[in-house]
């Protein structure tokens, strides 16, 4: 069952290129003029990997290639937050959903 979970979760996630990534960004209207500004913090924060979370040491966790935060943006298990949002949409290799909440932050 593990094998399973681990290689359904694969399939899901991308790691993209600088490339691929300026290219998605463009494609959901993210001003050009900001592009490298957008490339550079999704490299920082998830290095361009859309299945990343990470816990907190304030107990929320941050998702996906923004790694945007579910204490104020979306919620675990359920759509909520700024975002309206389940955090969970955030990491498979879909980005609409999560360019769409990181213009809003």
């Amino acid at each position: 069952l593990n094998l399973l979970l681990l290689t359904q979760s694969e399939t899901e996630a991308k790691l993209l290129t600088r490339c691929q990534l300026a290219k998605e960004l463009l494609r959901h209207d993210f001003p050009r003029s900001y592009l490298s500004n957008w490339v550079c913090l999704v490299e920082s924060e998830s290095g361009r990997s859309t299945s990343k979370s990470m816990q907190l040491p304030n107990q929320s966790v941050s998702y996906g290639l923004f790694q945007i935060n579910s204490k104020n943006w979306c919620r675990k298990g359920r759509r909520g937050g700024i975002c309206n949002i389940k955090c969970e949409e955030f990491l498979n290799d879909e980005i609409s959903d999560d360019s769409r909440c990181a213009m809003q932050i």
